[in-house]
């Protein structure tokens, strides 16, 4: 069906009229706002190829770069905002290509490159006290400091976001940094008040028709989800993210979704169809060039190997991932595979090492997931090993750091791994068989069947 913005556009264009290629950038906007981002690309090529403007050379090269970087070409979009900054008039024209610049870096995980983008942005746009580019620069930057483990500095940046577009009266910037505001809450291990914004974000959306921000925040309503409200209904929403990011061609957002997905589906044990999601996520990875995501992978994909037994496989794994990990930042992930490594590893000098760095990472500062992943994993290292007291410790620090907003996931494994080491030091009695009890109830009711093996062989041996 030809849209009829696209007949207007040809019928310039057949007649060789100066506003053709305008007509074709306008053409290219509508088939973007329905999904058609093919379709969108191709206009635009008509309209470059007839230009003669600076003005809607530079519009159709922004235009060129926002839809290669919705379709998951990041490079070329880089590219096309770089020949697009080449063209720039004056700093409104300017901050747009630096923040279209940006926005590929942060995608390709070149953090200092986007930040000095934004840095430049940030000035042109001072100069014209442009709000909505202000709004743009701090949400991207708050995203940037996100996996760096900036988590403080990522909140400060996301709530000037939101003071900007409310300034700017831009629903679309707004629900971007309600999202970003999810994003930092949850760097900081505040799940459900990331959860809460995050649902904000996606109210929003659909009350303004903003399909790729919804499918993006979508992904992180189901991931927040998995802390909080069982690991079964994180399935079914995060199939249905991904069917609906597909729709509209939004990449990371299917990306999340799959990770939300085998996230749950290992801790169901439910390997096959964790894997699954793996190999798509990994397929997504690259194409977006989003390196520091493969990282996750493999180390779910050693989560899985491990429980099978295949411990070395594992290990090999986890090594990969973590010289990902240490290029494209420690803290995004970094602790998260150290935990695991030190669970799987048969060197205690390897398992110690792995503890100790982890740990190091946590106490510099990092994203939430972390300490979550890292504790749950050091607990199991002690009960393993029988050292009771460490599983106290990081069962101690895993409830300090969750304080402020305890999680129902975190809960459970602090009380599983107190209840478990109490029983393997020997002590008995109602209070002991009704910590394992509760600690049983929990994990089913949740869905964690990881978690239940060791404790149905306590409570076998209470009873």
């Amino acid at each position: 069906m030809l849209f009829r913005s696209v007949l207007h556009a040809q019928h310039l264009d057949r007649a060789e009229a100066p506003a053709a290629p305008g007509a074709y950038l306008a053409a290219a906007k509508e088939q973007a706002r329905n999904y058609r981002d093919e379709r969108a690309l191709q206009l635009v090529a008509r309209g470059l190829a007839l230009v003669q403007a600076r003005a809607d050379e530079f519009a159709l090269t922004c235009m060129r770069g926002e839809l290669l970087h919705d379709l998951g070409s990041v490079p070329e979009s880089i590219d096309a905002f770089r020949k697009a900054l080449a063209l720039a008039e004056d700093d409104r024209q300017r901050c747009r290509a630096l923040i279209g610049i940006a926005a590929g870096d942060r995608l390709q995980d070149q953090y200092d490159e986007a930040l000095g983008a934004l840095e430049q942005a940030q000035s042109a746009a001072a100069k014209r006290r442009l709000t909505s580019e202000m709004a743009n620069i701090h949400y991207l930057r708050g995203n940037l400091y996100f996996p760096l483990g900036r988590i403080e500095e990522c909140r400060e940046q996301h709530e000037l976001a939101l003071k900007y577009s409310q300034r700017a009266d831009s629903p679309e910037a707004e629900a971007q940094a309600l999202g970003g505001l999810g994003d930092a809450e949850y760097a900081r291990g505040r799940v459900i008040t990331a959860h809460e914004y995050f649902a904000r974000c996606v109210e929003l959306c659909r009350e303004h028709g903003f399909g790729r921000i919804e499918v993006a925040n979508r992904s992180m309503l189901e991931h927040t989800r998995l802390y909080f409200d069982g690991l079964r209904p994180v399935v079914g929403g995060a199939l249905a993210t991904i069917e609906a990011a597909r729709r509209v061609g939004h990449l990371r957002a299917e990306l999340n979704a799959r990770h939300s997905a085998f996230f749950a589906l290992i801790d169901l044990g439910e390997f096959a169809q964790a894997e699954d999601h793996i190999d798509k996520a990994h397929s997504l990875v690259e194409r977006l060039g989003a390196w520091r995501f493969e990282a996750t992978g493999l180390a779910f994909k050693a989560r899985i190997l491990g429980t099978e037994g295949r411990r070395a496989e594992a290990r090999q794994l986890l090594q990969q991932a973590l010289e990902i990990a240490r290029e494209t930042g420690i803290t995004f992930t970094g602790p998260r595979l150290l935990g695991y490594l030190a669970l799987v590893a048969d060197d205690p000098k390897l398992r110690q090492q792995a503890l100790d760095e982890g740990q190091e990472v946590l106490d510099r500062g990092c994203v939430s997931h972390n300490y979550f992943w890292f504790y749950r994993d050091a607990m199991e290292v002690g009960l393993k090993l029988g050292d009771w007291d460490s599983v106290g410790r990081y069962a101690s620090a895993l409830e300090a750091y969750t304080r402020s907003e305890p999680l129902p996931w975190t809960d459970l494994f602090i009380a599983r791994g107190r209840a478990l080491a109490d029983f393997g030091a020997g002590r008995r009695g109602d209070a002991i068989a009704e910590g394992l009890g509760r600690a049983r109830d929990d994990a089913q009711r949740l869905g964690l069947i990881a978690a239940l093996p060791a404790l149905e062989r306590a409570l076998a041996s209470a009873g």
